[in-house]
């Protein structure tokens, strides 16, 4: 389980998503990792939800970056994305589940996102040019940013990811933890600093206090 999130605003993007991974060996393990791939070469930047295969296709993406710059990237997303949804597995076999997903953000084009929904039976690419979710989407937390997202600044935005993350994890703390952020604008991406996540942190639970505070108020 995870919570990602893009956000598009009027000078950029930001992608953001939390960091638990839950492991299935002999028993279920989790950790923290960072579940975002970047190209600071061709400006791209991915974050993969899902099964491990959606790690296997946002690699597949970024060993072909040229990819999003074809006269039909949907197409050739989706083809690509579906290639190696048939390719056997080489460790174990092939998982009871794969549905995944991928946000993609390219510097080259700050109007949009790329949403890649992904089946064993099928492969759709989706253009988002305000917000994507992907994970944990009846999480109720997504509830702040179909409510309060507007196309402001990317600092704006990047209170709201952080915002709509660290409420998900209260939520579902066993399948949502940590938060990571990266903000993406002409200049370039630049993922948030353990310092900065602290401060939206604070902030973050500064606003859940004064939100339960006055839900709690006797008005009448």
């Amino acid at each position: 389980m995870t919570l990602q999130l893009g956000l598009v605003g009027r000078d950029g993007i930001v992608l953001a998503s939390d960091l638990k991974t839950l492991f299935f060996d002999e028993v279920m393990t989790g950790g923290l990792t960072s579940k975002i791939l970047t190209d600071a070469k061709n400006g791209i930047l991915l974050a993969f939800s899902g099964y491990e295969i959606s790690q296997k296709v946002a690699r597949a993406i970024l060993a072909d970056p040229n990819i999003l710059d074809t006269d039909d990237p949907r197409h050739s997303i989706e083809e690509l994305a579906t290639q190696v949804y048939h390719e056997p597995f080489p460790d174990h076999a092939t998982p009871p589940r794969t549905d995944s997903e991928i946000l993609i953000v390219s510097l080259r084009n700050l109007n949009h996102l790329y949403s890649l929904e992904m089946k064993s039976t099928r492969c759709l690419l989706n253009v988002r040019k305000d917000k994507a979710v992907a994970g944990h989407q009846t999480n109720t937390a997504v509830f702040f940013t179909e409510r309060y997202y507007t196309r402001g600044s990317v600092f704006e935005l990047a209170f709201l990811a952080a915002h709509t993350i660290l409420e998900a994890s209260k939520l579902n703390p066993c399948g949502i933890e940590g938060v990571e952020i990266f903000v993406c604008t002409r200049e370039g991406f630049k993922s948030l600093s353990d310092s900065e996540i602290a401060v939206l942190k604070k902030e973050s639970d500064k606003l859940d206090r004064c939100l339960g505070n006055a839900l709690r108020k006797q008005h009448f």
